[in-house]
């Protein structure tokens, strides 16, 4: 039985996909009220499944991140990302809701 587990976590494993994005946090002086500039950014290792097969705004806020800091989109504006994302995503959102057992039509709004 353990065997099977141990089995089933690397298959897992080896089916995550993952990025490296810059964040912003709080430096070592950081006030709310007092020192708000005071802000570093941090590399974080962030998975990023979903990227690309869900909509911007059903993305975790690290993949939503990770998303503004591909190159395809770094020079959009925010709206600008949103809009040409999920254009560039909706074949894959479409597959994704279909194999959930879910009709959709050409927007990728579910109807049935």
């Amino acid at each position: 039985m353990d065997m099977f587990k141990t089995n089933q976590q690397k298959e897992t494993m080896t089916k995550n996909k993952y990025a490296t994005i810059q964040d912003l946090v709080p430096g070592k002086n950081f006030d709310f009220f007092n020192n708000f500039s005071d802000q570093v950014f941090k590399t974080k290792t962030i998975n990023i499944n979903d990227v690309g097969y869900d909509w911007f705004d059903c993305l975790s806020d690290d993949e939503q991140s990770y998303v503004q800091q591909m190159p395809k989109y770094s020079h959009l504006n925010y709206d600008e990302v949103i809009k040409q994302y999920d254009q560039d995503s909706l074949s894959n959102i479409i597959k994704r809701q279909e194999s959930m057992g879910w009709k959709c039509d050409k927007n990728g709004n579910i109807i049935a």
